[in-house]
């Protein structure tokens, strides 16, 4: 669940729509086609509270991007028919990485939330082409998403983001993991930073734990939940809280 959880985020993060160059509307746009399987440009005037013109040069300016596309026709009822219209699956792909001591596991999704690949990597190797003044888990990481990314070979202009969840205390807000309890040698590591430079797209980092909260808040049980609280069990114990439709945070994205 914590693999998925990240992908799902993909038009919210506003670095990632500023380096796809999408304006407000497009992103309201995109969010709605998310949700539903296909609309009409109606459907989207009636969502978004956008004049039909504005969304009909909207969605003519996703289709140049290569973004949405048009399926079959409606039949309406009266007047002309309208065409639907979803998001294109090869659009673009999305990483999850979920890290823990027994495994790096890696998912790449499409556009509409659809499994590419997914791969589990033991670790403890903390070798291969890593950086020998990394901490090993570290390379375990890099050596893995190498791995994966050359397996699959996607095109890299198409990954339009990576989400990370890690055990341990995480500064979400800069993208440093702060502590990795039990993971000997993680301090102040900003690990987002150490990822969008080997493959310059937007990285956010998360704990594990706010991970699957943020699955089970857009996709799971507390899906249309303002308010819960998720107890996750694994190594150890963690847990999610959820206020008023968003996951409460403290100082710093603690």
């Amino acid at each position: 669940r914590d693999l998925h959880s990240f992908p799902t985020r993909r038009y919210s993060d506003l670095k990632t729509c500023k380096d796809m160059n999408l304006t407000r509307n497009e992103i309201e746009t995109l969010k709605f086609l998310l949700r539903k399987e296909k609309v009409t440009r109606r459907d989207i005037a009636d969502e978004t509270q956008l004049s039909s013109f504005v969304v009909s040069s909207t969605v003519e300016m996703l289709e140049k991007k290569d973004l949405v596309e048009a399926l079959e026709e409606s039949r309406a009822k009266r007047g002309r028919p309208s065409n639907f219209y979803h998001i294109k699956p090869d659009s673009g792909y999305f990483l999850g990485i979920s890290a823990d001591l027994a495994a790096i596991n890696i998912i790449m999704l499409d556009s509409i939330n659809g499994t590419v690949n997914e791969k589990r990597f033991p670790t403890g190797n903390g070798a291969g082409d890593s950086n020998e003044n990394f901490n090993p888990f570290l390379n375990d990481i890099l050596d893995s998403l190498n791995r994966f990314l050359q397996e699959n070979q996607p095109d890299k202009k198409k990954i339009r983001a990576i989400g990370i969840g890690v055990p341990g205390i995480i500064d979400s807000d800069r993208g440093i993991w702060l502590r990795g309890l039990r993971i000997p040698g993680i301090k102040h590591i900003n690990i987002r930073e150490l990822i969008e430079d080997k493959c310059n797209v937007p990285v956010v980092i998360e704990d594990v734990a706010r991970t699957v909260t943020y699955y089970e808040k857009n996709n799971g049980k507390g899906k249309g939940t303002k308010n819960f609280f998720l107890l996750h069990l694994g190594r150890g114990v963690g847990g999610g809280l959820v206020v008023n439709g968003e996951i409460l945070k403290g100082c710093h994205g603690f």
